[in-house]
């Protein structure tokens, strides 16, 4: 956990939210102070101000972290490109909320097809 601190003292909520999605014990939760400070700057990522890519890159890490049901953006981009709608489609059911700010319905991915189909 001292890493995600380390990373989130050093403003790099990018990889603060990776390191957080892979604890150093399964399962082990992070502390509330780091939950809440990593859910605020994550927020804090997600305006309209910021550029698409790095909205859609933020996105990307919030959607793996352990903060991504208490992240609520703080704008959302004015005309979104199809590349940030394809990424929020791509992560809308593990960020539902954000997905829904967007006009976008969580949808699973679709699944994957077996082999040849048997006559």
């Amino acid at each position: 956990m001292a890493d995600v601190s380390s990373a989130l003292d050093e403003d790099r909520v990018v990889r603060a939210l990776r390191l957080s999605s892979r604890p150093p014990k399964a399962g082990a939760p992070l502390p509330a102070p780091v939950m809440d400070r990593l859910t605020r700057l994550a927020a804090a990522g997600l305006t309209a101000e910021t550029s698409q890519d790095r909205w859609a890159t933020v996105l990307d890490a919030v959607s793996l972290s352990p903060v991504r049901t208490r992240v609520v953006p703080e704008g959302l981009p004015a005309e979104p490109d199809e590349a940030l709608l394809a990424a929020v489609k791509r992560h809308s059911m593990s960020v539902p909320d954000i997905a829904k700010a967007f006009g976008i319905d969580p949808t699973p991915p679709p699944r994957a097809r077996r082999g040849r189909s048997r006559p």
